[in-house]
C-alpha cells in the first residue's frame, strides 16, 4: 500500500497517512500542509459575502484560503436579489450559525432579517421580517450583533451615531427595542460601517467623511454607553469612500470595502489594534469577472462579511476507509476506488463535498465522486493534484 508522499500509484488504489483529529468511516478526507489528513469540515472565513449596489444583491464568493482576498483565490458562488425589500442597501451580518442574515438599509429605514435554509448559502436566502428604525436612524448603513444576538447595533449617517437595541430573543428583530445611542460625530460625520472585537470591548467605525477607521474602547463589552474614542487609522491613501469593515477571527487581518468595487486588506501585528495596521493589498470585484449578475454600470460594495466556506477543492484527496482516532494511520480510498459506506444517494448522479464536510447531491466546488448505487461511490479525489501522474482530474 502506498504511503502519502510516496511513489505514485494507479487508479482505484489506497494510501495511508496520519490522522489529525478523528475521522469517520466513509467521510471525505483533506490533506493538511504538514502531510497529515483530516475529515473535511467547514472552513471559518472560507466564504466572502458582499452586498452589491446596482443592482441590490447579496453575493457569495468562496475562497481558496480563509480570510485571504487575492486575485486568483476568489470564486463567484451565487447571489440573491434584495431589491424587492430595499433599494438603498447597506451593511450585512450573519447570526452565529449562518442560518440568518441581516441587512441595514435606507429605503425603507429598516433592519431586514433573512433566513438561509442551508447555512451560509446565499442561494437559499429568504426574506423573513424587518424592524423599522426610522425613529432612530433614517440613513442606516451598518449592522452588527453581540455574541448571542441579544443586542443589535445600527450605524448611520443621519444621526451620526451607533444605536443599540435589546432583543428578548437572540437574532430575532421582531423582539428588538431601542435602548441607547452613542454619537461618533466628533470623529465621523458620515459613518458607513461598524465592527466589534470578539468580546465587544472594542468598536470600530468607518466613514466617508474622515476616510478613516476610528477605534473605541468599551469598559463594558457591547455597551455603547461605556464607549470612548481611543485611536484612528487613515485610509486616505487607499480610498476616500470606505463603506464597511470586518476582521478575521483573531483581529490580525482587517478588510475595508468601498464604493469603487475594491476591498482593501490590512495586516495588524496586534489583533484589533488599528495603530499596528499596515496596508497589505487591494482586490477589485468587477461585475464581469466576479459577479455575472451585477450591472455593467458598476458595483458599490456597501456590505462586507465573511462566512463559513467549503473545504478547499485542491485539498480533497479521497474517502476514509474505516473510522480513525487522532494520530492513527488512516487508509484513504483514492480516485477510481469504490466506497460502499454511503447512504441515500441516487445512482448515476455526481456527489459533492458539502460545506459541513458531508457528501450530498447539492452542487458545491468540490466533487466527491459518482454515485453507482444508493450506497456505493466511485471516488473522485485530488490524488493527481498531489502526484504528477498525468491522470485526468475528474470522475
Amino acid at each position: 500500500m502506498p504511503v502519502l508522499g510516496g511513489t505514485p500509484a494507479v487508479l482505484g488504489t489506497t494510501m495511508t497517512a496520519t490522522a489529525s483529529g478523528s475521522i469517520a468511516d466513509g467521510k471525505p478526507v483533506v490533506i493538511n500542509a504538514n502531510g497529515t489528513v483530516s475529515q473535511a469540515a467547514a472552513v471559518s472565513g472560507g466564504s466572502l459575502v458582499l452586498n452589491h449596489g446596482a443592482p441590490e444583491m447579496i453575493v457569495e464568493y468562496y475562497l481558496d484560503e480563509a480570510f485571504n482576498v487575492s486575485n486568483n483565490g476568489v470564486h463567484y458562488r451565487g447571489g440573491a436579489s434584495i431589491e424587492a425589500h430595499n433599494t438603498l442597501t447597506g451593511g450585512i451580518c450573519f447570526n452565529n450559525d449562518g442560518t440568518k442574515l441581516f441587512h441595514a438599509g435606507r429605503n425603507p429605514d429598516a433592519v431586514q432579517e433573512f433566513g438561509l435554509s442551508v447555512a451560509y448559502d446565499i442561494n437559499t436566502l429568504k426574506y423573513l421580517r424587518e424592524l423599522n428604525i426610522s425613529s432612530q436612524e433614517t440613513d442606516a448603513t451598518g449592522v452588527r450583533f453581540n455574541a448571542d444576538g441579544t443586542k443589535m447595533f445600527v450605524v448611520g449617517y443621519s444621526g451620526d451615531d451607533v444605536n443599540e437595541y435589546a432583543l428578548s430573543s437572540g437574532f430575532d428583530v421582531s423582539t428588538a427595542s431601542f435602548t441607547d445611542s452613542f454619537s461618533v460625530s466628533s470623529q465621523e460625520s458620515s459613518p458607513t460601517g461598524l465592527a466589534f472585537n470578539t468580546d465587544g470591548t472594542k468598536m470600530f467605525i468607518v466613514g466617508s467623511s474622515g476616510d478613516d477607521v476610528n477605534e473605541y474602547a468599551l469598559s463594558t463589552g457591547f455597551d455603547v454607553s461605556t464607549a470612548s474614542f481611543t485611536d484612528n487609522l487613515s485610509l486616505a491613501d487607499q480610498t476616500t469612500y470606505p463603506q464597511d469593515i470586518c476582521f478575521n477571527t483573531d483581529g490580525t487581518k482587517m478588510f475595508i470595502s468601498c464604493i469603487y468595487e475594491n476591498i482593501f486588506q490590512y495586516t495588524l501585528s496586534t489583533g484589533f489594534d488599528v495603530s499596528t495596521a499596515s496596508f497589505a493589498n487591494t482586490f477589485m470585484f468587477t461585475h464581469d469577472r466576479f459577479n455575472p449578475a451585477a450591472s455593467t454600470s458598476g458595483t458599490n460594495i456597501t456590505g462586507l462579511i465573511f462566512g463559513s466556506g467549503f473545504p478547499p477543492p485542491g485539498n480533497y484527496i479521497g474517502i476514509a476507509s474505516g473510522a480513525y482516532s487522532d494520530g492513527e494511520t488512516v487508509t484513504i480510498q483514492l480516485i477510481g476506488s469504490i466506497d460502499d459506506a454511503q447512504s441515500g444517494m441516487t445512482a448515476g448522479t455526481l456527489q459533492y463535498v458539502q460545506r459541513d464536510g458531508s457528501i450530498g447531491s447539492r452542487i458545491t466546488p468540490v466533487v466527491a465522486g459518482l454515485a453507482l448505487t444508493q450506497t456505493t461511490l466511485l471516488v473522485k479525489g485530488g490524488y493527481n493534484n498531489l502526484f504528477h501522474t498525468g491522470l485526468p482530474y475528474g470522475v
